[in-house]
């Protein structure tokens, strides 16, 4: 029946009958793993019980309501998919579909008829999804920052942003170059963690996709300069933690001069201390602070 009732809608909208039709396209960008609303709004609702079909290309029937209120879910679609009851009374046909994955992507299609009423509306759903590689890149190493859309929109564009902050690339210090649509690549820096999204732009529309980027490295202290204060005479730790999970090799304390060449370690550097340590931690105590001991020093270590 319902192939004879959408034949029979073409065959109006073509030859020009007494079928009053409407047909619409729309596109829509969703998130993955978010709720996608593809809208299909009958406005004003129907006096009567319509018939309403969902479909997606290549995949056929999704949900549909016959006049007598039957309903039919497509194999697998009532799992995430689903059509709120509350809302078709008041004209609103609208598909949710939850936990959205990237092969949810493509061409629905939503036919609603209402006696000699037509309404035709074709939704195009990309999904967006920001993936980092490695998941948790090694600071100092290289790593990708991928904004995958699926399908990839005609004439979109493609921003970025660092906890709601629009990254310049012209402009950025930190290495990141994009080397295609979509794709960042640069050397992990603990000044790069936060929140990562990319936005696409088509016309007035856009859609934003969000990942978090943890980088291991030394977590402690928190930035590449840090300032301890100390009293002559009184005993200081200086930190040097690496991200749990990490066991650093070859790690060094060293006294910089103002060149930034090495210097041997005063006496008060007590490094037997860090035989106590578990391996990610190699702070340094100093037992008794010297007069002469103020300066910049640098820990550093390799890791895999």
């Amino acid at each position: 029946m319902w192939q004879i009732l959408l034949l029979l809608g073409t065959s109006l909208l073509v030859t020009g009958g007494r079928c009053q039709c409407l047909s619409e396209y729309t596109e829509i960008f969703t998130e993955a793993g978010s709720q996608a609303v593809l809208p299909c709004v009958w406005r004003p609702p129907s006096t009567s019980a319509a018939i309403v079909l969902w479909s997606k290309d290549l995949k056929g029937t999704i949900w549909r309501k016959g006049k007598s209120g039957l309903e039919h879910w497509g194999i697998g679609a009532a799992q995430r998919v689903r059509c709120p009851h509350s809302e078709v009374g008041a004209g609103d046909y609208s598909l949710y579909i939850k936990e959205v994955r990237e092969e949810d992507s493509g061409k629905y299609t939503c036919a609603v008829q209402d006696g000699e009423k037509i309404l035709s509306k074709t939704i195009l759903l990309s999904v967006i999804k920001v993936s980092i590689s490695p998941p948790a890149p090694v600071e100092g190493n290289k790593m990708t920052i991928t904004c995958s859309v699926t399908p990839w929109p005609r004439e979109a564009t493609v921003s970025w942003m660092l906890n709601e902050k629009r990254v310049y690339l012209d402009s950025a210090d930190d290495g990141l170059s994009k080397n295609q649509a979509g794709v960042l690549e640069s050397k992990a820096s603990a000044s790069m963690m936060g929140n990562w999204s990319c936005v696409m732009h088509k016309g007035r529309k856009q859609g934003k996709a969000t990942t978090a980027l943890t980088v291991r490295g030394i977590v402690n202290p928190s930035s590449a300069s840090a300032k301890v204060y100390a009293e002559v005479g009184s005993a200081v730790t200086l930190p040097c933690v690496f991200s749990t999970g990490l066991t650093p090799s070859d790690t060094a304390w060293e006294r910089l001069d103002t060149s930034g060449s090495a210097l041997p370690l005063p006496p008060s550097f007590n490094l037997s201390s860090l035989l106590s340590l578990p391996p990610w931690d190699r702070s340094v105590g100093v037992g008794q602070v010297g007069q002469g001991d103020g300066g910049r020093y640098r820990c550093s270590g390799t890791v895999e």
